[in-house]
């Protein structure tokens, strides 16, 4: 009787990119409405929505971008927006050196991109998906939950 070890399940690069889209679909389902509701506000500040489209696709980041908006409606200058995204947004340094940890085994030219697309959401949603971190292909998962999570929100917000 033979018996046979069972071998580590190998994932190539199309699964791995489904697998990271069907992970970020829930961000997908929360991003469309605020960013849709992020659109409306800007637009009734004024901004045309190639403005508003390429904040979205420049910032990538939906507290920055209400803020920002706000800011703009009371007539503040750009170098006080620029600050106040800053520092409202430092904890993502933080997010991005906790990702980075996490991927020990990928390496830091793939990391590095990645950390340009965390968000809250996409870095809660990548921590619960610790096995992947491990696999040959993991930067194609992270890279799609992202990209899934990035066009969303700027779908949503053109």
């Amino acid at each position: 009787m033979r018996t046979q070890v069972a071998q580590p399940e190998r994932s190539g690069r199309a699964d791995m990119v489904r697998r990271g889209f069907l992970a970020g679909s829930p961000i997908m389902l929360g991003y469309l409405p605020v960013a849709l509701t992020y659109g409306v506000l800007a637009s009734q500040t004024g901004m045309n929505n190639v403005e508003i489209t390429m904040m979205s696709v420049l910032v990538f980041a939906g507290a920055a971008q209400f803020l920002a908006v706000s800011m703009i409606a009371a007539g503040t200058g750009a170098f006080e927006i620029i600050i106040a995204t800053f520092v409202l947004n430092f904890r993502h340094f933080v997010m991005s050196l906790s990702f980075v940890n996490r991927l020990k085994q990928m390496a830091l030219k793939a990391k590095l991109p990645l950390t340009l697309g965390l968000t809250d959401e996409t870095f809660t949603v990548s921590a619960l998906y610790k096995k992947e971190a491990r696999e040959e292909y993991a930067a194609y998962f992270y890279a799609s939950l992202i990209f899934t999570a990035y066009m969303s929100w700027v779908g949503g917000s053109l």
